[in-house]
């Protein structure tokens, strides 16, 4: 008997899409309206907004990688990280088919997801301020 299970169903996926596109609009519409108004507005708006899923780094690339940006989004990141880690492996550890060990793996998920994509609004507090 393994240790490893792909425990991954529709719903992962359904609400990882959810998140994703939540958080994609929510980095568009803070980018947009707190990005410097220059030339390169819309090219950074873009590539901030394509770049929702690296989570703590849209601060970063919303200001092209601006050293104290990108300090801020790596000390975001290494807080983030290991929750969205922890999240995502306990989908592939084979425990007993209980239906608590189900909402707990589910809850855990999410959670995951939620903290690395909640990452990259807070670092937008510093890159935007």
């Amino acid at each position: 008997m393994g240790y490893l299970k792909n425990n991954l169903t529709k719903f992962h996926l359904i609400t990882f899409v959810v998140m994703l596109g939540v958080f994609t609009l929510l980095t568009f519409l803070i980018t947009n309206a707190g990005g410097d108004k220059g030339e390169e507005h819309n090219a950074r708006v873009l590539q901030t907004t394509l770049g929702t899923i690296t989570g703590p780094l849209t601060g970063a690339i919303s200001r092209g990688w601006q050293g104290c940006c990108l300090r801020f989004s790596l000390t975001v990141m290494a807080c983030s990280a290991p929750v969205l880690l922890i999240g995502v492996l306990l989908q592939f550890i084979r425990l007993p088919d209980t239906k608590w060990i189900t909402v707990l793996r589910m809850s855990l998920w999410i959670i995951g997801w939620l903290v690395w994509f909640l990452g990259g609004i807070l670092s937008f507090g510093h890159a935007l301020s």
